[in-house]
């Protein structure tokens, strides 16, 4: 839970800041002339989506590693025969 509120947090304070702060002539201008990828520099908001696409998919195998090692681990004999113990 802190981690998909920190994870939140992180990816979506520092776009909403650089949107609060529009250059409107800048982009304008930027967008008229053709191509609108032509010389077009990196943006913080690419290096977070980029960033938050690469968790995601560690998590996403972290998950699924886990999720085949439960499996396995449910499969196996322990060794030993679990009993209540009373007191």
């Amino acid at each position: 839970m802190l981690t998909a509120l920190g994870t939140g947090l992180i990816f979506g304070l520092a776009p909403a800041w650089q949107a609060s702060r529009p250059n409107l002539v800048a982009e304008l201008k930027e967008r008229a002339g053709g191509d609108p990828y032509s010389g077009r520099r990196i943006k913080l908001r690419d290096v977070l989506i980029a960033l938050q696409v690469a968790v995601c998919m560690v998590a996403l195998v972290g998950a699924g590693v886990f999720l085949l090692s439960l499996r396995n681990a449910q499969g196996m004999d322990p060794g030993f025969q679990l009993t209540t113990w009373r007191c």
